[in-house]
């Protein structure tokens, strides 16, 4: 290339004429440090940040959603003092009547493991239901002795709603609600740890599938 002014070589990559200074009007700009400002990909706020990007959720994804122990321990509790209450009203009633020994120590000796055996019952049942979210659906399995198995499909699911009792509130836990119309019933989901995460979880599931 030819400088207009002194007729002098200039490179395509000198923005100047180095004899006389006149601006080599074919100077090519270089957008290598521009490479960043492509609207392919929206960067994150902040360095270090993953792009801004759904990531879509590997096949084998699942989310357990966990119950709260300290209502479960509540319950027992007051399970507990009711069967005690019985007991000890069992025990005035039968002294007062009169009643022999054995009638009144049997009756005691069953309702004491009457009681145990109701707080283990509760405790087992209580840990063999879960809830889990799989494979675009929530797997939800109950039972002690007869287990039941029964899958919810996410674009069956209307809406979702989060309920919190006194308890619950102070055990920062809740009761989600989750309406499916096509069979129009109602899943209920009670003494969930966390009840909020578990929502967000939920509803980004939903929002998928819009």
């Amino acid at each position: 290339m030819i400088c207009d002014n002194c007729k002098s070589a200039i490179f395509p990559d000198e923005h100047f004429c180095s004899n006389c200074g006149t601006e080599n009007p074919n100077y090519e700009k270089d957008f290598s440090l521009d490479a960043n400002t492509s609207d392919d990909v929206p960067l994150a706020a902040n360095p270090g940040d993953e792009p801004l990007q759904d990531t879509p959720l590997p096949d084998d994804y699942s989310f357990v959603i966990k119950l709260d122990p300290g209502l479960l321990i509540i319950k027992i509790i007051f399970t507990e003092i009711a069967i005690s209450v019985i007991d000890i009203g069992w025990l005035f009633i039968t002294l007062k009547l009169g009643m022999p020994f054995f009638i009144i120590f049997g009756g005691i000796l069953f309702l004491i493991i009457f009681q145990v055996i109701t707080g283990f019952w509760i405790k087992k049942d209580w840990q063999s239901e879960t809830y889990e979210i799989k494979n675009g659906t929530i797997k939800h399995v109950k039972g002690f002795l007869s287990r039941t198995e029964e899958n919810i499909e996410f674009h069956k699911i209307d809406s979702i709603t989060l309920t919190k009792s006194i308890m619950e509130k102070i055990f920062r836990s809740g009761t989600i609600r989750i309406y499916e119309p096509l069979q129009e019933k109602v899943i209920v989901m009670e003494d969930v740890a966390e009840p909020e995460v578990v929502v967000a979880e939920l509803q980004r599931h939903l929002h998928k599938l819009i």
